[in-house]
């Protein structure tokens, strides 16, 4: 199965977060990101949860949206 990769706004829709705050996070290094340029920034959703729950941020971030499971890799497959 091929992973899906979502892009800075598709991110900041699933954690509730502001798409500026998503760039922050990737710039600083708290979140995995994957460059395809200097422009374009795709995000690996499972990945992304994983080092916020690893090191969490007291900035809000829905990592378990309502209606949501938690998400592991083998969830998805």
């Amino acid at each position: 199965m091929t992973e899906q990769l979502l892009t800075t706004e598709e991110l900041a829709d699933r954690l509730a977060i502001s798409p500026r705050t998503v760039i922050e996070w990737a710039r600083a290094g708290r979140i995995p990101e994957i460059r395809a340029s200097s422009r374009i920034r795709r995000f690996d959703y499972v990945d992304v949860v994983a080092a916020l729950k690893a090191n969490p941020n007291p900035k809000r971030a829905r990592l378990n949206p309502p209606g949501v499971a938690d998400v592991t890799r083998e969830a998805i497959q």
